[in-house]
């Protein structure tokens, strides 16, 4: 069974990976080089370790429907656009309430440029109303890059948590 960690962490890349939570897809949307891939984050001033997912096209494809998924319940604008190696997102979307609080609104705005189909750096700032866990503003800075093929034994959607710990992305699905 999955930790939270290790959950966070598959979410987190799954979030790096798709860029944005979207509805339609372009279809000149760049592709990730199928094998194994370091992904990392900071958000704010604070850095996230560094976490590995093991990827092919299918494995990509169901990351992007899982991400269309919470878009199309979440999200009332979605707007992906694509220009060479840069994708621009935009996006307004409501969280719902949680624990007794108040409904969020985001808007959120992010560009990933991908060198290739071997790496890609995102940039996005969400903006809160109400603040979310007190802030108003979110900036998330993503960096991923192949490193080389599969390792033995992993699957793709294997992902390596920080801390070793290995779940594969098809536990975090729904049946």
């Amino acid at each position: 069974m999955p930790t939270f960690s290790s959950c966070s962490a598959a979410l987190l890349l799954l979030l790096a990976a798709s860029q944005v939570i979207a509805a339609d897809l372009p279809a000149n949307l760049p592709k990730h080089k199928p094998g194994l891939w370091t992904m990392a984050s900071q958000v704010g001033d604070r850095k996230s370790p560094a976490s590995q997912i093991c990827l092919d096209p299918s494995i990509e494809a169901t990351m992007y429907k899982m991400s269309s998924a919470m878009g199309s319940s979440l999200c009332q604008k979605m707007d992906i656009q694509v220009h060479g190696n840069k994708v621009v997102s935009d996006s307004v979307c409501t969280m719902p309430a949680m624990l007794g609080g108040k409904a969020t609104n985001i808007s959120g705005h992010a560009e990933t440029t991908f060198d290739g189909d071997t790496a890609f750096h995102t940039e996005s700032v969400a903006h809160y109303e109400p603040a979310f866990m007190g802030k108003t503003e979110r900036v998330t800075v993503q960096n991923g890059h192949w490193v080389s093929a599969c390792t033995a034994g992993m699957k793709p959607g294997d992902l390596i948590s920080p801390n070793g710990k290995i779940v594969n992305l098809s536990q975090l699905m729904p049946h």
